[in-house]
């Protein structure tokens, strides 16, 4: 949020929205995208800016039509890590950032174990009325992993800024974020 508030760029694009959370707080010109039809059914109530299209298929816009692209925790899930950074870098205006977040370590516990140590009751209550929609989300990332030929791809610090820059970018800065367990890179387009 920080990151993107000193921006404060014009045009905003969300690549892998989930549930449109940043276009509901933002107050730039934020687009959404993500490949889930039911995704984008939940984003709907945040924004009307929505596109379905898979980052690592091309996306429907031109080069350069984004100040910023936004992108957290998505990177480690889709099927071809390079294409979508290129693709990211592709829609980004010459000096536009990358605000990338994704994780550098698949253990989830030390995650777990900081958000119960900085939770509130406000936080306790989102929790628990968001439980079936979290327990949704473990089944389904289950019978993905188990049934489908899917695979999360993480990468070390050094081997993800070689993929950030190889895309086109240079890095501005890396800092450990999400306990410690991802890397937030902001990046600038060449």
């Amino acid at each position: 949020e920080a990151q993107l508030d000193g921006l404060t760029p014009q045009t905003v694009l969300d690549a892998g929205c989930g549930s449109g959370r940043l276009a509901s707080w933002s107050s730039a010109d934020v687009t959404g995208l993500d490949f889930s039809d039911s995704v984008l059914r939940f984003a709907a109530t945040r924004s009307r800016k929505l596109v379905q299209a898979n980052l690592c298929e091309g996306v429907p816009f031109s080069d350069g039509t984004f100040e910023a692209v936004v992108s957290l925790n998505v990177l480690y899930a889709v099927p071809d890590p390079e294409s979508a950074l290129r693709e990211m870098a592709r829609v980004l205006k010459p000096g536009g950032r990358l605000i990338l977040a994704t994780p550098v370590d698949s253990r989830i516990w030390p995650l777990v174990a900081e958000h119960i140590r900085q939770a509130t009751k406000k936080d306790w209550w989102r929790t628990a009325r968001n439980l079936p929609r979290l327990l949704a989300w473990v089944v389904n990332l289950s019978i993905r992993g188990i049934f489908e030929d899917s695979t999360f791809s993480f990468f070390t610090e050094v081997e993800l800024c070689e993929l950030v820059e190889s895309a086109g970018l240079s890095i501005m800065s890396v800092e450990p974020c999400y306990a410690g367990l991802d890397r937030l890179i902001v990046a600038e387009r060449r």
